[in-house]
Formats: C-alpha cells, structure tokens, sequence
C-alpha cells in the first residue's frame, strides 16, 4: 500500500511540476505560397510598385530594360532605353520611378528624364549643369522630386517639373556614391566609410532622421516605408545598431515589417531574420538568390532565370524552450502534496523535530535592513524593451529636446498670441499668467480654451508652433532606434510622428480610440494622441476640461490604457509629475496597474517626491529622478543612450548564450 501512495504521489507531482516549469515561448512564422513563375534573365533588382504591379530592372552596358508584371505574373509592359553616357562609363547613373513609368539619367551634359510609360519613349533635359563633382547617385523622393547626390557630398531635391532645386545640403561624409529612395525617405551611403544618413524630404527640406556607421563589407541595402536601413553582409543584417545572423552571404533583401527582413543570397531558401528570434526560412530556392521583394503579404524572389510569385500568413506557435525555475505557488503546491505523505511516514520523526525547534530561542532580525538597489536602469525596464513589451509615454517635455516649448512656456505664448490676436482680453491674459505663476497650469489652459471662441485661428497657430521639419533631435534618433511597439503623446508636435512612421501615416486619437483596443490585443504598432492631433483639427482638446469631456465621451481611451497598464511596461518621459498625475487621472487607468511602470522625471520641481509617492501607490509607477543640468535636458539623452546600451548588450549576450547551447 506503501508503495502505492509514493507511485500516485510521484506522478501527480512529476505531472505538476513539468507543466508549471516548462518554459514556452510565443513564436510567429511566416507561411508562404508559390502562385505563379515567371522566367526572367539579367535582372538586377525588383520591387513593388504602389499599385501592386511587381517591378525589375537590368542593365547591360549602356542598355537598361524596365519590366512590369501584374500580381498573376502576367507582363503588363517591357521597355528598353539606351543610356547614352553610360558608353563612356563604368557605371550608369540612374533611378527608375516607384511605378516604373519614369527614368531618371545622366548623360555627358544635362540631367534626363525618360517617360517610358507610352508607346515610345518621350525624352527631355531637367537642367544642363556645371558642377564641380559629377553625379554619383539617383533617386526618386515622392511625387513629383528628384533626389541627385553628388561625388562632394552635396545632396540636393529637384521638382520634375522644370528642374529646379527645392532644397540642398551638404553630407559629411567622404565618397558619397550611393542614394536609395522609399516614399518621402532617402538615404545616402559612402561605401568607402560605411557611412550612411536617411533623410526625410517632407515639405521639401531634408530632415535627418538617421545618422550611424556601417560595416563596409555590405553586400547589399534596402530602405523601408518607414525609413529603417538595412545592410547585408557575409554573415548578418545590419539593421539600427543591431545585428541579426544570416545563413550566409546576403545579396538581396527587403522589408516585411517594421523589424524583420527577408533575405536571399548565397545559400539555399529565402529567410526571414529579425530581433529574438533565428533565421527563419520561410520559402524554397536555389542557390544565390538575388532577388527579393515584398508587400504585405506579397513576395517575390529568384535568381538570374526564374522569379516566384508568393503569398503568405502569419502563423502563432509556441516553441519549447527547457524548463525554468519554479515560482512560489508550485513550491506551495509540490509542499502541500507531500507534506501529508511525509507526515504519514516520518509522523515520529517529524514530532522529534518539531520539539527541538520549539526549544531554541530565535534570535530578532536587525532593523535597517535595505532592498536591493535595482541600479539607474531597472532590469525590468530593460527586458520590457528588450521583449518589445515597452509603451512610451512622452509628454511636452520631450518636445524641447527639439526646440519646442514646454507645457508652460506654451500657454504663456498661447496667452501672448491670443491677445495680440484679439481672441483674449488682456484681464483674461492676466489672470491666466497669474495661474501659471501659482502653478496652476490646468485652471490657465482651462482658461484659454473656454476664451478662444475662433477655434480655426487656434488650430492655425497650433500647426506654425508645433510641425518640425528641421533634423530629428538625438533623444528621438534613439527613441526610434529603442523601437517600441506602442507610443501615447499628450503633445501636439509630429515629431514623435516622423520618427515612428510604422502607422503608414494613421494617428489614433480618442474619438477613433475603439480601433486600437484589437491592434493592441494582437501586439500591433500603434501611436495615440488621446488629446487630438494638427491632422484632424476638429480632434484638438486643449485644457483638463476639455480632455475630460473627451475622454468621457469614448469610453475605449479608459478601456485601452487599462489594458495597456495591466500587460505592459510603460515608460514615460517629457512629463512632469504633476502634469502626468492630471492627465492619468483624465485617461482613468486602473487603480491596479498589474505592472511596475518607469517614469524620467527631473527633481528640480519643489515637492516632486510627494507627487511621485501618490503615482507609485496609485499607478505602480517608479520614478527615476535626475537633475536638470540646462533647459535642454540633456539627461534624458544620456539615460536614452545608456538605455539602448543595456538593451543591445543583453540581447547580444542572450543570442551567444543560445548559440552557445
């Protein structure tokens, strides 16, 4: 009988223990379908246009052939064009139209366009130049520019119509001679320094939204919709300072989302690679793979005779990882199973014991025993980063990273402009600058709003204020580069907008907030203006009032961040504490987070430690103070800059662990 109960009692806590120590992880695999083949030859590069149509270029000597197929892999058009400089020269310098309809070229005096979309090709001179370094790269910036780059580094945008320059700058960097070209975005690379910038040519400036060096062994480069850089070496993708393996030499590539890449190359099969996780192969092919591209969920690759036509889906699995160590409530499980089998065997023993304890005198712990110091940096903040599992909270403060006003200083040119522009009596200015100076910042913006009945001029002044087309400060440089899933701004500004671009240009905002709360359940990207964004005036809400009201109104804001509280990490920087407490308390999170949360909050506020005491009871946030050295902040790169560090450095030193199993 003994027996017996030791056999039940070791398989039901064999059974216990396995299943609540075996570690899973959720993992997404691409699946992909050949739909069509289409034969090819001396083909160098291909793409997607924007109307879905698949597009590829070759060139032999002086002969560049465009051809377009459809999505069934029909032909739609094939067309020839003799670039004539290019008898005379190594390399042709040109660029080919998004739509393949347009060719960009350089002959021996003059900039060229080519219209092949017609019968018969239709030539004419942008502009005869005279410059004292010769065009070394090409490239189509949106509708209607051109992007030239010349030998010295000077980059400049030209409209098609007529040729004239728009904007201009000087890179610094030696050897400039290679320009790509998504959408509004360009980049610039010198092979000869591996460096590279990307630059945003939005109201036609260039705006610089990467700056970063590169290994200078690349094989080849692909720009993403969202203006991310990736390089391809012998043996990884280089991609934001991160460092993904491949299976071998990479020859081609392009972008399947905001983080992962496909590649082809020097070995069999096209790979998905991207963060925590291995190369991926997700279709079948032959050895050197040249060629790849994608859209969506539409692909396409081959090699120098044949390209494949591929759809594809997601697919959710969770892969076995090993088992981990056991959490409290299995010890107390393992123990109450045993403790009555013990207690049936060694019941003398157990007594024995139990008197001998009973007889020795405990000695009282000291007083003034300390938690661990988690360190500047928590270890949970850096996982959630880590994991992708970050939410960023910025508020206005992050906009003077950028020249931009803070809260304050923002109402008070608010309050100035408003009388100038006799939408405010100066009694009404008055009182709202006495309000500001009693920090009361709430009751002064609550004031503005209610005063200013000409919500038009508001929204117009409102955009001169806060669109930025200037280069993207160096704490939003590495907030895209910390590339987090999920971002909620109280500010108007875009700069937040032009440096995560994943969101193909939709801002959510309270009234459009029931949309999110499915994109957040699925782990999605997704950027929030609760309070309105410049986009879409009719959605401004300035003051507690009116955000309030807002709020109130859709009940999806409250719904959402109380998901977002209870499964993620937030992280939130360019707020105060006071200013944070209002507007949590406008958004109505839950009063149990679910979530130890991180604030950056300057201490040079009287009484922050009292703010900071209430948001840590009441939201689990755990404030990480610094002291402003200037106006500018510049903490906050510093703790950005180290942020990023810990995060490469624990990624890196988890993918040699794996290998290393």
């Amino acid at each position: 009988m003994r027996f017996v109960l030791i056999g039940i009692f070791l398989g039901v806590s064999g059974l216990v223990g396995f299943f609540s120590l075996a570690k899973y992880k959720q993992v997404e695999r691409l699946e992909t379908h050949v739909t069509a083949t289409i034969p090819v030859e001396g083909l160098e590069r291909i793409w997607f246009a924007p109307s879905g149509d698949l597009a590829g270029i070759g060139v032999q000597k002086s002969r560049l052939s465009v051809r377009v197929w459809s999505r069934t892999g029909a032909p739609v058009r094939m067309r020839e064009l003799d670039l004539a400089a290019a008898k005379s020269s190594a390399k042709p310098v040109f660029a080919v139209s998004a739509e393949g309809t347009e060719v960009a070229w350089v002959d021996d005096t003059s900039l060229r366009l080519t219209r092949i979309a017609g019968t018969e090709p239709e030539s004419r001179s942008l502009t005869h130049f005279k410059k004292a370094a010769p065009i070394t790269g090409l490239a189509f910036a949106g509708p209607g520019k051109l992007a030239a780059l010349y030998g010295n580094g000077e980059l400049e945008l030209r409209e098609l119509a007529g040729g004239r320059v728009v904007a201009s700058t000087r890179l610094e960097m030696a050897e400039a001679d290679l320009l790509l070209s998504n959408g509004l975005y360009l980049a610039a690379y010198s092979s000869g320094s591996g460096a590279a910038v990307v630059f945003d040519t939005t109201g036609d400036r260039f705006s610089l939204i990467e700056n970063k060096k590169y290994p200078q062994d690349n094989l080849t480069m692909t720009l993403s919709p969202s203006a991310r850089l990736a390089v391809g070496t012998r043996e990884a993708v280089e991609q934001l300072g991160n460092s993904f393996r491949s299976p071998g030499p990479v020859r081609s590539m392009s972008f399947l989302d905001r983080n992962r890449v496909l590649i082809g190359g020097d070995f069999e099969g096209v790979y998905l690679v991207g963060p925590n996780q291995g190369p991926q192969q997700v279709a079948g092919a032959g050895k050197e793979t040249t060629l790849v591209a994608s859209s969506g969920m539409n692909f396409a690759f081959g090699g120098g005779k044949e390209i494949s036509l591929a759809s594809g889906r997601m697919i959710q699995s969770r892969e076995y990882l090993g088992m981990g160590l056991p959490r409290l409530w299995v010890l107390l499980a393992l123990l109450g199973l045993y403790v009555p089998l013990l207690m049936y065997f060694f019941y003398g023993t157990f007594g024995y014991i139990f008197r001998k304890l009973t007889s020795v005198n405990i000695a009282e712990p000291e007083e003034g025993g300390k938690l661990a110091n988690e360190g500047p940096i928590p270890d949970a903040l850096v996982e959630a980063c880590r994991n992708g599992d970050c939410v960023l909270w910025a508020g206005s403060g992050l906009g003077a990273q950028g020249g931009l006003p803070t809260w304050t200083q923002f109402l008070r040119e608010t309050l100035d402009w408003a009388v100038s522009g006799n939408h405010l009596t100066a009694d009404a200015a008055r009182a709202g600058l006495s309000e500001l100076a009693e920090g009361k910042a709430g009751l002064a913006a609550d004031r503005i709003a209610s005063s200013i009945e000409d919500r038009r001029s508001l929204h117009a002044y409102l955009s001169q204020r806060f669109r930025v087309y200037s280069d993207l400060p160096a704490a939003h440089q590495l907030l895209r580069e910390l590339d987090f899933p999920a971002l909620v701004t109280t500010s108007f500004d875009n700069l937040l907008d032009r440096a995560f671009p994943h969101s193909g240009g939709r801002i959510y905002t309270a009234e459009t907030c029931s949309e999110l709360l499915r994109a957040a359940a699925r782990h999605e990207f997704l950027l929030l203006k609760p309070f309105g964004t410049l986009d879409e005036p009719e959605t401004i809400r300035l003051g507690p009032a009116e955000c309030g009201r807002v709020i109130g109104d859709n009940p999806a804001v409250s719904e959402l961040m109380g998901e977002l509280f209870r499964t993620r990490v937030f992280l939130f920087i360019g707020a105060s504490l006071d200013g944070l407490e209002r507007d949590l308390t406008a958004l109505s999170p839950p009063a149990e987070a679910g979530r130890k949360h991180f604030a950056l909050v300057p201490t040079n506020a009287p009484g922050w430690e009292a703010a900071a005491e209430r948001l840590t009871q009441r939201y689990a946030i755990a404030t990480l103070p610094y002291t402003a050295s200037t106006p500018l902040h510049p903490e906050v790169v510093d703790f950005l800059t180290k942020l990023r560090g810990l995060i490469h450095e624990r990624s890196y030193s988890q993918e040699s662990f794996e290998a290393a199993e």
